[in-house]
């Protein structure tokens, strides 16, 4: 599976259909905080998916402040989608398994 890269991160936050729909409120602190720092990648995303705390930390750099009650709905629309692909990743680990 590809990595995402920083330039990867910030297009899937800009195109989420949340931060372009219910989220649009907090999209631009999102995105920004994201978008500032060249050093994030997809897998600090998914690594913060955690707990909704993780989450939040994530995010600890947008000003005004983003409140856990500001980013619970996209956490658990990211974290239902990061378990989604990685029970995906495993059924298709075991399956390309031989067995005999």
């Amino acid at each position: 599976m590809k990595e995402m890269t920083h330039s990867d991160l910030v297009r899937f936050l800009d195109n989420h259909h949340y931060l372009n729909g219910d989220g649009t409120k907090y999209r631009e602190r999102m995105l920004k905080v994201v978008s500032e720092d060249p050093d994030l990648e997809g897998h600090e995303l998914f690594h913060a998916l955690n707990s909704i705390d993780d989450f939040v930390d994530f995010f600890e750099d947008a000003n005004p402040p983003l409140k856990k009650r500001h980013l619970k709905q996209f956490f658990w629309i990211l974290r239902a989608g990061a378990q989604t692909l990685e029970h995906a990743s495993f059924i298709l680990c075991c399956s390309s398994v031989p067995t005999r």
